[in-house]
């Protein structure tokens, strides 16, 4: 295979499915059941394909194929990063008779899975069940990825040789690249970037005077990017890594979450072809060079900043946070881990307009946020959720050893006030990195569909203290039982708690 994306593995195929019902029985769920016998039945005809290869000595055809057959993760949500090349594979001329009955089994495999799960995914959106359905599409593209309406559901166009979205094409159309190191720049600058000079003001300087010109952060390099406009006066290279996690954390966001931002119809709409314009926020993050500016800047506002490793300004909307020292793998994944936990409450706050009181349930809030620290990729895979996470382990350590537990019905009666000023709120903050995970993935994800739900009512004004235990028609204490009962399962023990 020419394309080594062509290996885009099915792992966890089921998991994804199967880890996006709502509060439904999943062991009774029709959807469930028929996404599962789909599954099943691709797994058995190409473990069947793989022991055709090996008798025919097509060794590389079946490792290819094995490939798809990895064992189902329950306890994570794998998003595909789908690639934007075309993946369609073309036999070369003199391929042997082998593997052209190989190739065209497994391509119809391939195809027959994404149409069965193209279908689920609109049953799903009959029963308005939004989540589960953008997961099948997610599969379906995954399985056959040069479908041009599956394509179009996710907002690509095939443009320029590869797909695009429609932000992205009008940045080509107006002659601009995307270079690795400095984000979209014109076509015509990229060989004097690359030299080391900077077109600054309608002309070229030197790289060391355009630092000295972006020294201070109000005259910061702004690197703008589909969504996010990143402001930084720590470096080009920086503000361009920082605005790319940025826009595959929003992708992830999306999907994850499109029941907060699309309506049934709308996703719908799209899983027919039909192009749809919406409306998308535009984010702001400010990165300081270091910790030194970050505080002089802000602490004349808020004199407890020098104690945060950064925030989302609710206010302003935007995000600030500062360049760790050095670059060691845990530096960078703990700055990642705080700019997808603020960055989760700018979208929540930003994506739609809403009405926001706090009034209850705050703790919601914070738990999706902590959840959200998760990311990280694996492979093809943008994955979300860890029972092994420092956050979840802090839940299970402040549980069983600390004994500090708050009942779901007592938390939920908090608001924003009543929980910030809590003499226990590094304690609350450990147990909604518990509640967060047990409520996106309790019964195989059966509680998410509520999850999410409750946020969208926490947004926009209208929850009460009762409004999740009436989603999940549950009582309090049993979902109590439950998240107890997940904890005590989980092997893993408390080491050490990351900065909150």
């Amino acid at each position: 295979m020419r394309q080594k994306y062509l290996i885009f593995v099915l792992a966890c195929l089921a998991a994804l499915v199967l880890c996006n019902a709502m509060a439904f029985d999943t062991k009774n769920d029709l959807l469930l059941i028929s996404a599962q016998q789909a599954l099943d039945e691709y797994r058995q005809e190409a473990a069947n394909l793989v022991e055709w290869c090996e008798q025919h000595g097509l060794e590389p055809q079946a490792t290819l194929t094995r490939e798809y057959i990895l064992p189902i993760v329950e306890e994570k949500i794998h998003i595909p990063d789908i690639p934007r090349n075309k993946q369609r594979d073309f036999l070369p001329g003199q391929a042997s008779a082998e593997i052209v009955y190989w190739h065209n089994t497994w391509m119809t495999l391939r195809q027959n899975l994404s149409l069965k799960l193209q279908e689920l995914a609109k049953l799903a959106l009959r029963e308005k069940r939004v989540i589960l359905a953008m997961q099948m599409i997610h599969l379906a593209i995954h399985a056959d990825p040069d479908s041009e309406k599956l394509r179009n559901t996710l907002g690509f166009e095939f443009y320029d040789d590869q797909w695009h979205t429609e932000w992205e094409i009008g940045q080509l159309k107006r002659g601009r690249v995307n270079h690795e190191r400095f984000g979209w720049i014109p076509a015509k600058h990229v060989a004097r970037y690359e030299s080391g000079e900077r077109y600054f003001n309608g002309q070229w300087i030197s790289r060391e005077q355009d630092a000295k010109e972006h020294a201070n952060i109000n005259n910061g390099w702004m690197i703008s990017t589909e969504h996010y406009d990143v402001q930084t006066n720590h470096s080009m290279e920086e503000g361009v890594r920082l605005s790319r996690r940025l826009e595959e954390f929003y992708y992830v966001w999306k999907q994850v979450f499109i029941q907060y931002t699309a309506s049934t119809s709308e996703l719908a709409q799209r899983l027919e072809g039909k192009k749809l314009h919406f409306k998308e926020p535009r984010l702001k993050f400010v990165l300081f060079r270091d910790r030194r500016e970050y505080v002089a800047a802000l602490g004349k506002n808020d004199p407890n900043i020098a104690i945060s490793v950064g925030f989302y300004d609710n206010r302003t909307q935007n995000c600030f946070f500062y360049m760790h020292n050095g670059r060691t793998p845990n530096s960078e994944r703990e700055m990642d881990r705080t700019v997808f936990h603020e960055g989760t409450h700018q979208l929540f706050n930003c994506a739609k307009p809403i009405r926001f009181n706090g009034h209850n349930n705050f703790w919601a809030t914070e738990a999706v946020a902590i959840y959200m620290e998760t990311l990280r990729r694996e492979g093809n895979y943008f994955v979300l959720g860890d029972p092994a996470d420092v956050r979840v382990l802090a839940a299970k350590y402040r549980f069983f050893r600390s004994k500090f537990y708050m009942p779901f019905g007592n938390i939920a009666k908090l608001d924003m006030a009543a929980f910030q000023r809590a003499p226990y709120l590094k304690e609350l903050y450990s147990q909604c990195g518990g509640m967060g995970y047990f409520l996106m993935h309790h019964d195989k994800g059966g509680y998410r569909d509520a999850f999410v739900t409750l946020l969208d009512e926490i947004y926009m004004g209208r929850s009460t203290s009762r409004t999740l235990f009436d989603l999940l028609a549950e009582p309090s204490d049993t979902l109590d039982l439950q998240y107890e009962k997940m904890l005590e399962a989980i092997p893993a023990e408390f080491k050490e708690e990351g900065k909150r």
